[in-house]
């Protein structure tokens, strides 16, 4: 998928300016492992068009007619095939848009030739090095690596780097879009909400998990805690919810189940449910306090520690922005009765000498202490038949 985007001038209430967007059509190649080559893939891709990348329309069709080749490469050292985790997703859209064709003539093939490295030259690394060559260390020391994203200095672009600690032995630092260990991210459709995450962990431990692989957590930022952290509501106990569904029947259908949770809940949304998300929880939950925690360990975070009326109000005037993190406090438990049953039947028993309705004292001593109006008046006419 390829971005691209132009800035307005700055316009006057209904003046208008037409905006030209130009891209290379190079922008539409995807590297094909099995050809070792990247691709402009036949088919038709859909143009989107929008005030920002959540809210787009499509507005035209790209048809490529033949499969071109933009850069022809090697594959110097292929493995073995590695199965992607995730389901292909088929995007339609309307028929009668523009159609523009690609013309496959208006593009040559770069052929790349390597020398250097092979695969058996890799024989020849430790064990420790071949280690941080995949988890992407700043150094070869293990005993205090550090890992891909967490340090810059040692490691230029931090995020898709391999390691330079291997230059001397003829191994550069390469940057990849998948990370050094070439995981590739794919979209996974949750079964239980319908939403996208782009976050295959649960099921990549779960597949290695059936291989008998070893997995380990490495500590870092989780949005999760954090903002439980900084919620100052109870941390005792307490349940993660995830994304609510996108769908209003679903996600209140949930919240409906979570009425009576008495552990503080934590909750993940987008910007752009965040109102229905709030107006639900308010209608279904009742008014409890919230802490709404936005954009959680970067430039512009958030805390906001309000009340689920006043949260609901303040985004009516207000435009969500970045991602949340919704901590809601638990059910209040039901408190029991003040006074014991013994307690409650002399206090019946003095105001019917005081010349009270039977009735009467039993109800007046049912919503002071809270006990049962029956077990009231069955107690009390047991003791007075006594």
């Amino acid at each position: 998928m390829a971005v691209l985007f132009e800035k307005t001038k700055l316009l006057a209430p209904g003046e208008e300016q037409a905006l030209t967007l130009n891209f290379d059509g190079e922008l539409l190649a995807v590297y094909n492992e099995t050809k070792a080559a990247w691709l402009i893939e036949q088919g038709e891709y859909c143009l989107l068009c929008g005030t920002n990348s959540r809210s787009t329309t499509p507005c035209a069709v790209i048809c490529v007619s033949q499969t071109i080749i933009t850069e022809q490469c090697e594959n110097k050292l292929r493995g073995e095939e590695v199965e992607e985790i995730g389901n292909t997703r088929y995007f339609s859209f309307p028929k009668k848009l523009p159609v523009l064709q690609l013309d496959p003539g208006a593009f040559g093939t770069v052929h790349h030739s390597y020398t250097g490295q092979s695969a058996d030259d890799f024989g020849a690394l430790t064990d420790k090095e071949l280690a941080t060559l995949c988890i992407g260390a700043a150094r070869i020391d293990l005993s205090a690596v550090t890992v891909v994203g967490t340090f810059s200095q040692g490691l230029p672009g931090a995020a898709g780097e391999t390691t330079s600690s291997l230059a001397d032995k003829g191994v550069p630092s390469v940057t990849m879009v998948d990370g050094p260990a070439g995981i590739r991210v794919n979209p996974i459709l949750h079964e239980k909400n319908g939403d996208y995450l782009s976050d295959p962990g649960e099921d990549l431990v779960r597949l290695c998990g059936q291989q008998d692989i070893t997995v380990q957590a490495i500590p870092g930022c989780c949005a999760a805690v954090c903002a439980l952290a900084v919620s100052g509501l109870p941390t005792g106990r307490f349940c993660f919810e995830g994304f609510l569904s996108a769908n209003k029947k679903e996600r209140r259908a949930r919240l409906e189940e979570l009425r009576g949770e008495e552990r503080t809940m934590v909750f993940h949304e987008a910007p752009h449910k965040l109102r229905p998300t709030l107006a639900d929880m308010l209608e279904v939950l009742g008014d409890r306090p919230v802490a709404l925690c936005r954009e959680l360990t970067k430039l512009h975070e958030e805390t906001v520690r309000t009340t689920l009326s006043r949260a609901v109000a303040l985004y009516q005037e207000k435009e969500p922005r970045g991602e949340y993190v919704l901590v809601v406090a638990g059910a209040q438990r039901a408190a029991g009765p003040a006074v014991t049953l013994d307690q409650g039947v002399r206090q019946v028993l003095r105001l019917r000498q005081e010349g009270v309705r039977m009735k009467d004292a039993v109800r007046r001593t049912a919503e002071e202490t809270g006990l049962s109006r029956n077990d009231l008046y069955n107690a009390a006419l047991a003791e007075m038949e006594s």
